[in-house]
Order: C-alpha cells, then structure tokens, then sequence
C-alpha cells in the first residue's frame, strides 16, 4: 500500500462525506509527516453510521470484503491492495468507541479523533499518538513493525510508551541500545486497571527469555556480544588444538624419517619391530641378519 493509494482511497471517501481516520502503520507516518517503513494495507477507523456507504465506495473501485466479522474487517482488490476497516461509534459526548476483532471493546474520547497529519503532503484526519499507542498496548502479541511504530511515536513526539513498548525500553535503559533490535516480542503480567499496572513481565528474544519479577531489573541470557565472543575464544582454541596435532604428527613421521635414515648410514639395517619395548615400532640392527 502505497502513499498515493493512501490519497487516492480517502479521496473516494472524502467526495462521498464517508468519515475516516487513518490507524496503524499509516496512522503514525501520517503523525510523523513521512512514510518510514513500507506497509502491507492501510488500517481505516470508519464512523459506523458511514460504513455501508464506504462499502459501496470502495466497491465500485473493486474492493470486496476477503475476511473479517462485522466490527473489523478487510477489504481488497485484484491489485492486492489491503484496506482494514475498524468502525467506530460515538456517543453523546463524542467518545468513539471501537470494537476489535475479537470484540473487546476499546474507547478514547473526542481529542482522539482531531489529530491530524500528511501523506504525501495531503493532510489527513488520523487517530492521536496517545489513542494508538493505547490500542497496540495491549490485547496481542505486538510483532516488529509495532514496535518501530510505537518507538517513532515516542522518539518524534515525546507519546509516553505503554505496555510491552516501556517494557523494550526499560531493557534498552539497562542493557543498552543494542537490545532494541532483538527484541521480538514482549509483554507484561497487567492487573485489572488495564495496560498501565504492570508488576511483572516477560520477554521473547532471539536469544530465548527474559524474565523479571515486581521491583526487580530483567535477568536475560548471556548478549549476543558474550555469545559471539566466547564461540570466537571455542573456535581460536579448537583451531590451535587442531594445528597441535598436525604438527606432532608431522615432527613425528619427519623425526622417524630422520632416524632411520641416521640407522643406515651408520651401517646399520631398519627392522620393523612388534616388540612393545621398541617406541618406534623398529629397531636399527647392526651385524648379521
């Protein structure tokens, strides 16, 4: 999903008074004013008393719905184009209240929906940095690009990080910034007040598990650095251990060349020996046969 698809389908929707608000991965590049990564759809909050009419927009554009229940789903066409719909009711006091795909309901109140921010210099209506990062703080599992996401938030315009995001950046603060990318996933044990009472948590990286408990600093696996260092010391080690043994093999069959040679011209005679005495399995004989 392009940022000149991203104009062309709010422009359907704006010429059709069908209300929308950009969400995830476009919804914080448009926030930050610049697309910073690539994005596989474009996530839209709709007005649910518009979502029948943003239906037929999209349809006559080729749009069909491919997956999803009623209060989420996915629209797309035959170019692959993705268009993940999210409705959106508001109440009297202009609260928008949202419904995820597995019905646990989420809501922000009217400030959530005035943010504004551009996509390839088009301004469009998005969902605030605080009501984003609060809907990716907790429910799943956040992947990659949702902590990229959530980072750039935080980094461009100072949004508070909740959930697994304050998680990776308690780690960073501890263990440095070279833990950031290695996190892949992380999330925290939270109490009944939602995403914001954490006491303990746990964390998934390439490396295996990081685990903390109330008022504790997380206790990872040996860093990567530690690792990389010590199979460098494992491989310099089993190097020089395997050049031993070829040199003592190779001063071993040049030194029992030398002797025998030493044996002959001395008038003697190479015999080969089964004698355990004998430590070189041959003995030099003078005299008779």
């Amino acid at each position: 999903m392009t940022g000149a698809d991203v104009v062309e389908i709010l422009g359907w929707l704006d010429a059709a008074s069908a209300d929308a608000w950009l969400d995830g991965g476009w919804g914080v590049d448009a926030l930050v004013g610049e697309q910073t990564r690539e994005h596989e759809d474009l996530d839209l909050i709709v007005r649910n008393a518009h979502v029948s009419r943003m239906r037929e927009v999209l349809a006559t554009h080729g749009f069909a719905q491919v997956e999803g229940v009623p209060q989420s789903f996915i629209l797309a066409d035959e170019r692959g184009r993705e268009v993940d719909v999210h409705p959106v009711r508001f109440d009297d006091q202009g609260g928008g209240h949202l419904l995820g795909a597995d019905g646990e309901p989420s809501g922000h109140s009217s400030e959530a929906f005035a943010a504004t921010g551009r996509v390839s210099g088009y301004r469009v209506a998005c969902l605030s940095a605080e009501a984003q990062m609060l809907n990716h703080s907790w429910g799943y599992t956040p992947g990659e690009t949702d902590f990229h996401d959530m980072r750039l938030l935080h980094d461009r315009l100072g949004t508070s990080l909740l959930g697994p995001y304050r998680c990776s950046e308690r780690l960073e603060k501890h263990y440095g910034k070279s833990v950031a990318p290695l996190v892949l996933s992380c999330s925290l044990e939270v109490g009944h007040d939602g995403p914001h009472k954490a006491e303990s948590g746990h964390v998934w990286d390439s490396r295996g598990l990081w685990q903390w408990g109330s008022g504790t600093e997380p206790h990872p696996p040996p860093s990567r650095l530690h690792e990389a260092f010590m199979s460098t010391i494992a491989i310099v080690f089993g190097t020089l251990f395997v050049v031993a043994l070829i040199a003592a093999a190779w001063w071993y069959v040049t030194n029992d060349s030398r002797q025998k040679d030493k044996c002959i011209a001395a008038g003697g005679r190479v015999e080969e020996s089964l004698d355990s005495d004998a430590p070189v399995g041959w003995t030099c004989e003078f005299g008779p046969p």
